[in-house]
């Protein structure tokens, strides 16, 4: 589905007049980045989630405070008499996907010229992806006692 969104996202942008260049091509690069934060991420909710059902109310409030953190309906660059506020958006890891994938289609900048962010974000989803490893295999066998 997200495919799918991306491609729209394509043809509207050319009946725009907005012509991809190269930076296009970092759209693969930031569609496996949120592949893998998002692995993390799901390996350690659904992992949790049978031990503690009521938990799913908890994750929709952090992900809908998280989806408005993002730059997707705003720029970052509206904060810019706020270093203070733009440093703390920062810190939410989808700000460097969505930021992504604003560079690549707008042809703005590559992701390494983004070291720190770019180091941040990695950091983060390898974070997210031991500990949601180490969850689940920890957990499965006891999956079919809860389910």
């Amino acid at each position: 589905m997200h495919i799918f969104f991306i491609i729209i996202a394509f043809i509207v942008g050319i009946f725009n007049h907005v012509t991809p260049g190269l930076h296009i091509l970092q759209m693969f690069y930031y569609l496996f980045a949120m592949m893998m934060f998002l692995t993390g991420l799901t390996w350690i909710t659904s992992s949790i989630q049978p031990f503690f059902p009521d938990i799913n109310q908890f994750i929709t409030v952090i992900m809908q405070a998280l989806m408005w953190g993002t730059p997707v309906l705003w720029s970052i660059n509206q904060f810019e008499a706020h270093p203070t506020i733009q440093f703390i958006l920062k810190f939410n890891p989808m700000f460097y996907v969505v930021q992504g994938y604003r560079d690549a289609f707008f042809g703005e900048q590559w992701f390494w010229e983004k070291p720190l962010l770019t180091i941040y974000f990695w950091v983060v989803t390898l974070i997210l992806l031991v500990v949601g490893s180490i969850v689940f295999k920890r957990l499965k066998p006891h999956f079919s006692d809860v389910l």
